[in-house]
């Protein structure tokens, strides 16, 4: 007759971490987590502060701004063309991008040759 085998004996035994390393791996994860949430709330807030320096900023310039447009459109046509600008580019002149570049600008434009 052969001797019966005990479920203990056919599962090979594998070492089971025991609780204080598992609660160690717990801890490490939470710590993780709770550090990702930290920065993308940091992020968040920092982009909402960001936001309100930017608008506070336009709104204490726009009274200089109304005064600098004001005094552009005051300016005669011929003012106007003196400085390389006219009726229609004085809207452009505040904004960054369409800026239109004055006509006795000099600077070098990138890659352009000079006639000798």
């Amino acid at each position: 007759m052969e001797p019966r085998t005990t479920k203990a004996e056919l599962i090979p035994t594998v070492s089971m971490p025991r609780q204080g390393e598992i609660e160690a791996i717990r801890l490490s994860a939470m710590q993780a987590r709770d550090a990702a949430i930290a920065d993308v709330l940091r992020r968040a807030f920092a982009g909402i502060a960001h936001g309100f320096r930017l608008v506070a900023n336009t709104v204490a310039e726009w009274p200089r701004r109304r005064a600098v447009y004001d005094q552009l459109h005051s300016l005669s046509d011929r003012e106007l063309a003196d400085i390389g600008l006219t009726r229609g580019d004085i809207a452009h002149v505040f904004d960054a991008q369409t800026a239109p570049k004055a006509a006795n600008d000099t600077a070098p434009v990138a890659g352009a040759v000079r006639a000798a």
